[in-house]
């Protein structure tokens, strides 16, 4: 289990400024664009949208879904295993003590920058449908980044250790610009409770969502990808007969293709993947680059095309999982032998430069797959023996 926390630290939190760097579309940049002065930066729907735009954008971070929440969880479980090239996530991989997920800062930045963007529509002068629109997203977004807290820093409550158990995560629900308004004294909310409001954020996204333009997906929040995270946390939260009716809800929503097995190399060398239900989208000016993206983590390979190594591939799938894939499972085609000093390793090219750029991979974050996955799980859990798969 990872360093529990027990304080919301000051640095996560701007005194000044909401940041929302790179995350305006070109129709709807405002001055400046790297910055908004707090005291009229949600003043206008351009603005609101740019600030919306923002929290989208911390998902991007190497803390979140940039590398940590991708790549940490498979070191840390023994799928991969470090190459043995380089310093880079050693301590991750080694699962020395301290060493674990850091999404805290980031993670908190965003609830921050979400917490003021709700707190603004209320006065803002703004058609209701478009204060529904940023409501439903915002709201999927906090839940998001509140569920990934809550699992790197407490128990899930289907594996609790009362005798460990410090709590969850602190519920904030106001936002901070000027650090005198922080509360230092503000502790830890029960794991129940953090799951709570998560139910309460996503059960209203879901409902403000109604008509939203399934063109928007997979890279912003509509109601099937709402749903298929519900189905993800409820299945966390032990709540299977929630898991099954999200699943289902998802399903039906038209957003994510189930691709058959001899699509599945293919669809991860797309730019959007065909299964997202919600997926990370970087640009080209949002490059994580070679020292920390997902590529560079994975693999020594810059595409399928590559032949010379271009950095060290910290993380490679372990001899042990490998072995574990019966002969012709069409998912071994996306493990290949690396290049250089990692020759003899397996490397993973999920993330292969599918953007077309060195180092740009749109990042899926739940895919249909899942879907399914989850509620059959949860088909099991309930003893429902004579389940068949529904589409």
């Amino acid at each position: 289990m990872t360093t529990m926390r027990n304080r919301i630290f000051p640095y996560i939190l701007s005194a000044s400024l909401i940041f929302v760097s790179g995350a305006c579309n070109d129709l709807l940049d405002v001055e400046p664009t790297h910055a908004i002065d707090s005291r009229t930066a949600l003043t206008s729907m351009e603005a609101v949208e740019a600030a919306t735009n923002g929290v989208y954008a911390r998902l991007r971070a190497v803390q979140q879904y940039g590398r940590d929440l991708v790549a940490l969880p498979e070191l840390l479980s023994d799928n991969a295993v470090h190459s043995g090239r380089g310093t880079t996530l050693q301590a991750e991989a080694s699962n020395s003590p301290g060493a674990h997920l850091e999404t805290w800062e980031t993670g908190y930045a965003a609830i921050n920058e979400a917490n003021l963007i709700l707190e603004a529509l209320g006065p803002l002068s703004a058609p209701q449908s478009f204060k529904n629109s940023v409501e439903g997203q915002v709201r999927f977004l906090r839940a998001l980044f509140y569920h990934n807290l809550v699992k790197v820093y407490a128990f899930d409550p289907t594996a609790n250790d009362p005798t460990r158990n410090r709590g969850g995560v602190p519920l904030v629900r106001k936002g901070v610009i000027a650090v005198g308004d922080i509360d230092y004294a503000k502790g830890r909310d029960a794991v129940s409770e953090v799951y709570r409001f998560i139910y309460e954020d996503l059960t209203a996204a879901y409902q403000l969502l109604e008509g939203t333009d399934n063109a928007r997906a997979p890279h912003f929040a509509t109601r099937g990808a709402v749903a298929a995270f519900f189905s993800r946390v409820a299945l966390y939260n032990g709540d299977y007969n929630k898991v099954i009716s999200e699943a289902n809800l998802a399903l039906k929503s038209g957003v994510g293709q189930l691709q058959p097995a001899a699509n599945v190399v293919a669809s991860w060398r797309t730019d959007v993947h065909p299964e997202s239900m919600f997926e990370v989208a970087v640009k080209p000016t949002e490059n994580i680059g070679t020292n920390e993206s997902l590529r560079a983590t994975f693999t020594t390979r810059v595409n399928a095309e590559g032949k010379v190594a271009v950095s060290y591939g910290h993380a490679v799938v372990s001899d042990a999982l490998l072995s574990d894939y019966e002969a012709g499972d069409v998912r071994k085609e996306l493990i290949w032998k690396g290049l250089g000093n990692n020759s003899s390793k397996n490397e993973m090219t999920k993330f292969f430069s599918r953007g077309g750029v060195k180092d740009l991979d749109n990042i899926p974050v739940i895919r249909v797959a899942e879907l399914y996955l989850n509620r059959a799980e949860a088909y099991v859990r309930l003893d429902q023996a004579r389940w068949r798969w529904r589409t």
